[in-house]
């Protein structure tokens, strides 16, 4: 086996010298940045932790931190989502948690195709008025973007509909 190997990228060891990565770049991230400012040497890691695939679900879970700055977040929950299929079980072992719960529905709301393992659990957090507006509202446009129309939802809330302005300025 070669050294280039998906066995040898994607080992135990590799997968903590990647995170050890992001840590040490972690700090040197402003409050403010934009996803074109990610460091090449950070996104080289995020990249990295994508091609593991199923191998990385439970390091990028662990990167929903809350004690993680949130472009780390946001990061980890977008190669979960890009990883697909293979992440889902992680992530509904996940969503439970209130703490990364945000980032864990914006990750299964970037599967596709969606599949009722996903669609049930969004509908019941979009439905559900204990649960934090930001987080009832990535489920609800997760939902709407994969065909199940939550028009209802936004339009009781005064909440404009998620591609709504987007569509506004396709037609300007």
């Amino acid at each position: 086996m070669t050294s280039n190997s998906r066995s040898d990228r994607c080992s135990p060891k590799r997968l903590a010298e990647h995170v050890q990565t992001i840590s040490n770049l972690e700090s040197h991230l402003a409050a403010d940045v934009k996803e074109t400012d990610l460091p090449s040497e950070l996104q080289q890691a995020f990249d990295s932790l994508f091609l593991c695939k199923s191998s990385a679900v439970p390091v990028l879970i662990d990167l929903l931190s809350p004690a993680r700055h949130a472009r780390i977040r946001y990061q980890a929950a977008g190669v979960l989502g890009l990883i697909g299929r293979q992440a889902v079980p992680g992530l509904l072992e996940a969503l439970p948690d209130k703490q990364t719960q945000r980032e864990v529905v914006f990750a299964l709301g970037q599967i596709s195709p969606t599949s009722e393992e996903i669609l049930t659990p969004l509908q019941d957090l979009a439905a559900d008025e204990s649960v934090g507006m930001d987080v009832r509202w990535i489920a609800a446009a997760s939902l709407d973007r994969n065909g199940v129309i939550m028009e209802s939802f936004f339009q009781t809330r005064s909440l404009p509909m998620p591609f709504e302005e987007s569509i506004k300025c396709l037609d300007a």
